[in-house]
């Protein structure tokens, strides 16, 4: 972020002309209302994806933002908790040993398909009576 302190008070007026707001004040009223500006989030129209996690209270379902890491309270019976992480909680990202056994088995595959292909024609080539 543009440090609007090093910023001159015509360069900081020319900003606020840019976006439409009063260019009147002092150097740190003008510093201010930038700031001010830069603190309001954008309007989006995305969906934000969330997850669900049931209360271990009341079995109430939850939703949440899934970039919000922190505790939750349940509407329901007010109880606040921790969600699990999405690792361990079996949301839409893979466990590790599925991953791990996805990836051993490629490797097998591999292995077998070098050593018929590659391997044994050469074996075969190499040696006296062939194959």
């Amino acid at each position: 972020m543009l440090d609007l302190n090093s910023l001159t008070v015509v360069e900081l007026k020319q900003r606020l002309k840019n976006q439409g707001l009063p260019v009147s004040g002092n150097k740190s009223e003008l510093i201010s209302r930038l700031e001010e500006t830069e603190n309001i989030p954008p309007i989006s129209d995305e969906k934000v994806e969330k997850l669900t996690i049931s209360c271990p209270s009341c079995n109430s379902i939850l939703r949440y933002p899934h970039e919000y890491y922190g505790k939750l309270r349940c509407p329901t019976c007010s109880r606040t908790f921790n969600p699990s992480s999405p690792i361990t909680s079996g949301s839409h990202i893979k466990p590790l040993g599925a991953i791990l056994f996805g990836t051993l088995a490629l490797v097998l595959i591999a292995v077998l398909v070098f050593v018929y292909f590659i391997v044994i024609p050469l074996s075969c080539m190499w040696s006296y009576g062939g194959c």
